[in-house]
């Protein structure tokens, strides 16, 4: 570099002061004209960096960012243009500042036109000159660097909106459209020079008043400097098709932040809201057929249990006659016999067992006709059915079956059969299963609800079974839920388990 002119120098101390400008990198071989400008840059509150040559220069960018760069075009590694391309080829959006000759601003500007922000002749560099050159080459790169980003931004997004499957479009404060994207060519049947200049109410066509007036007002809304959420409209198509979209709506400021226009995006949900109406009436079906399943099953049950109690009731009725009137024959011949005869000696042993077999006989009639359909059920209600069955589950078992029923409003007919199925379903388990020694039966009432709980002492569940491994959960469980009802089943506490019927009131 050329060295300064003593005159030339002026420290520029003259109390002007200005704001912190950082790390600044100085590219200058000559040490006379460094200590200058380190100099006149002293109470501008900045870092110099001082290097000698291109090489350098470069190490420093790459080690860290220096807010400008204060470049010499004469310097031992590099002349002229070069200097600045080397150093944008390092630090693209560094800040550089040419210093130049009396005789070198043709090369000053060719510097401009490969990257550098300004110059400042060596004759000029006084303190507060030098430093607004700084601030100026920042300000102008920071700009530049945020006219690119906005650049790419505005890109990008044109970029999204292209290929975006929604309708995207825009339009002036007299609804005149000025932007339409390719899924609003394919949504609506316009292509873009047809829409481009087109009123929106033109082209957006409402399917009826209603709808008109709704999409009037969004856009309204829009160029008021609002914005609508999505919302919901039908429109029609160019051929005359009927879609339904959710629509967005916005207003689109200017550079002075005046709204001037609106934007909208429009997403075709005809398909979505066409198959969720499908799906609906889908369900509704299965409901409708779940109900009928569930009479269709209440009623096999009714015929099940009126079957059931007709066997019974012959099985008590008409075979328990015939055996209680051979028991008497077998009695009177008994009676009748003389004893001490020889024919008393063969016959009466003989009698003898054939009475105590019609006795067993008997009792096995009473016992099939009760799991039939038990008598106390129909004759004296479920409290009474319950304790019987508990008093046989104790005499069949030998545990010991306690039963505490609330008898204040218990229920009758089909309600009170599907309880004693569950009772007998959950003693059958316990004898399986619960290798328990004693039984607690609980039925209760509530304002809601009637519940039977059947509590065991046994060694409890591993795991809580599935019903598609347990058919007599599954039986019980669709017994309770003809009538609303549910089944649950938890370990009891220390050991056992607790298995409950629920059924609304």
């Amino acid at each position: 570099m050329t060295g300064l002119a003593p005159g030339d120098r002026d420290s520029g101390l003259g109390g002007h002061h200005v704001e912190d400008l950082g790390p600044i990198l100085l590219v200058e071989d000559n040490p006379g004209d460094a200590d200058y400008i380190e100099e006149i840059l002293s109470d501008q509150r900045s870092q110099l960096i001082h290097a000698t040559s291109i090489a350098r220069a470069t190490e420093v960018l790459r080690d860290g960012a220096v807010n400008a760069v204060l470049l010499d075009l004469g310097l031992p590694d590099g002349n002229g243009v070069e200097c600045v391309h080397a150093i944008r080829g390092v630090a693209s959006d560094a800040p550089i500042v040419v210093l130049t000759g009396l005789d070198e601003e043709r090369l000053a500007l060719q510097c401009l036109e490969a990257g550098a922000q300004d110059y400042i002749p060596k004759s000029d560099l006084k303190g507060t000159a030098l430093a607004r050159a700084i601030r100026y080459a920042a300000a102008r790169t920071r700009e530049a660097s945020e006219r690119l980003r906005a650049e790419q931004l505005h890109a990008l997004l044109a970029g999204i909106v292209e290929a975006s499957d929604d309708a995207v479009f825009s339009g002036g404060p007299d609804g005149t459209i000025t932007s339409w994207n390719p899924a609003a060519e394919r949504i609506f049947g316009y292509s873009s020079s047809e829409a481009i200049g087109t009123r929106a109410h033109d082209l957006l066509r409402a399917v009826d008043v209603e709808n008109a007036v709704e999409q009037r007002g969004i856009l309204a809304v829009a160029l008021q400097g609002g914005s609508v959420g999505e919302h919901e409209i039908a429109l029609l198509a160019r051929d005359g098709r009927q879609m339904t979209l959710s629509m967005v709506a916005f207003g689109l400021p200017d550079a002075e932040g005046a709204i001037q226009q609106f934007g909208a995006i429009c997403r075709d949900v005809t398909e979505k809201r066409r198959q969720e109406a499908q799906m609906r009436a889908q369900f509704e079906m299965l409901k409708i057929r779940d109900r009928q399943m569930r009479q269709l099953t209440a009623r096999l049950n009714t015929v099940r249990e009126e079957e059931q109690k007709r066997i019974a009731r012959e099985v008590h009725d008409e075979l328990g006659q015939l055996l209680t009137a051979l028991k008497m024959d077998v009695w009177w011949m008994n009676r009748k016999l003389d004893a001490g005869t020889p024919l008393a000696d063969i016959l009466v042993p003989k009698l003898n067992d054939a009475s105590e077999l019609i006795d067993a006989t008997i009792e096995t009639v009473r016992r099939i006709a009760a799991q039939l359909r038990p008598s106390a059920l129909d004759v004296l209600g479920l409290a009474a059915a319950v304790e019987d069955e508990a008093r046989r589950f104790e005499l069949r078992t030998g545990l010991t079956a306690e039963c505490r029923i609330d008898e204040s409003d218990l229920p009758r007919s089909e309600i009170a059969t599907a309880f004693f199925r569950v009772l007998q379903e959950m003693l059958t388990n316990i004898i399986r299963h619960a290798q328990a020694s004693h039984v607690r039966i609980e039925f209760t009432t509530t304002e809601d609800e009637w519940r039977l709980t059947v509590t065991d002492d046994g060694k409890g569940f591993a795991e809580i079974p599935k019903e598609e491994t347990s058919l007599g959960l599954l039986g019980m469980r669709e017994r309770v839920e003809l009538f609303g009802g549910s089944i649950r089943i938890a370990p009891n506490v220390p050991t056992g388990a607790q298995v409950s019927a629920r059924v609304p009131r």
